[in-house]
């Protein structure tokens, strides 16, 4: 099984004691710091992998419970069933729909993302969609949201796409800081979204 990604919740310094960095490639050629006993509880973090919801489908039910729990008030989260029908699309074999999740040590999920197809009627020409990031509260603030997206970029790049969409009310600036730009807005679920893109190429 591939791990996609190992990330930590903790600011970790470049340098531990003694001057060496120690530092671990991990499947994907990306580099990540891995923490070290010797720098005392206070960075020690809660380490997470980012992988597909394939290998993880003990997750499905909980993700679809916390969706709805979360999101239920919008059509598209109304039901558990019609999340779950949509995380089982992204968990099979297809390169899409794509699903990946955070998990921590404990197995349990902390975020999720996925790439999806055609998510907007309005526009059939935008084909690949990045949607449903969500992060557990307990999990905020740390920079797992910004991962997960760039995962979910990195996924689809990596497959042949060429342009990535996704529609947002309120996180703008955010989307914008991974390099996202602003392309129009639409009303969707009776409120005004800003469509954003993002080149392979960016």
């Amino acid at each position: 099984m591939q791990i996609l990604a190992v990330i930590h919740n903790a600011r970790i310094p470049n340098r531990w004691p003694g001057g060496k960095a120690r530092q671990v490639v991990i499947p994907g050629g990306r580099l990540w710091r891995r923490w070290s006993p010797a720098l005392g509880p206070a960075y020690n973090p809660l380490a997470m992998r980012i992988d597909q919801l394939r290998h993880n489908p003990d997750l499905v039910g909980e993700i679809a419970n916390t969706l709805n729990a979360s999101w239920g008030d919008l059509p598209p989260w109304s039901t558990t069933d019609k999340i779950r029908e949509r995380l089982l699309a992204g968990s099979g074999d297809a390169d899409f729909p794509h699903v990946l999740v955070a998990v921590s040590e404990s197995g349990t999920f902390a975020a999720t993302g996925s790439v999806k197809l055609y998510e907007l009627p309005s526009r059939p020409a935008m084909v690949h969609w990045v949607g449903e990031i969500f992060v557990r509260p307990e999990h905020r603030g740390k920079g797992l949201g910004s991962k997960v997206t760039r995962a979910l970029s990195e996924y689809a790049f990596a497959r042949g796409v060429q342009d990535l969409y996704l529609y947002t009310p309120d996180q703008q600036s955010l989307y914008a800081r991974l390099g996202w730009a602003e392309i129009s807005t639409e009303t969707v679920n009776n409120e005004v979204v800003s469509i954003m893109v993002l080149s392979s190429e960016t």
